[in-house]
């Protein structure tokens, strides 16, 4: 199976490679505390080693942004799937559903986050082996190019 990228020259727009999941880390309190994106075909083990996507949007090259966490911290995985081969695989929500369940994740989202003045930056983070295969694609893109 091959693994596409889409370059640019803005580090931000460059797309993640790999079958995609999205894992939300929870305090005691049940309140978000960041995310992780992750390949689904490499998901993550003993510790979780995170890179800060904020921290790379100005200096890819650095890897100060460089994290590891416990897998006893509470999580959740975001992506479910809906649709497979034209078909819906789970009951679809009503409208009121979709909004009871807005409402209850806006009161789990740290209120620094929802300010409209100066918002805090909700960190989100690539897994680390995942970060590595996407530096590993654009050098190899990028050298193809070059050459």
């Amino acid at each position: 199976m091959a693994i596409l990228l889409k370059l640019s020259e803005e580090s931000i727009k460059i797309s993640n490679p790999g079958l995609l999941q999205v894992r939300r880390f929870l305090d005691d309190q049940g309140m978000f505390n960041g995310d992780m994106i992750y390949d689904q075909l490499q998901p993550p083990t003993d510790e979780v080693h995170l890179v800060n996507l904020n921290a790379f949007s100005v200096h890819p090259a650095l890897i100060e942004g460089h994290t590891i966490l416990s897998t006893d911290i509470p999580y959740q995985d975001l992506l479910i799937p809906v649709w497979r081969n034209g078909k819906p695989v789970i009951e679809l929500p009503s409208l009121d559903q979709i909004r009871q369940r807005t409402q209850a994740q806006l009161n789990h989202c740290p209120i620094e986050i929802q300010r409209l003045n100066t918002p805090a930056i909700y960190p989100v983070n690539l897994e680390i082996r995942l970060y590595q295969l996407k530096q590993r694609l654009i050098s190899e893109a990028r050298h193809v190019t070059n050459s």
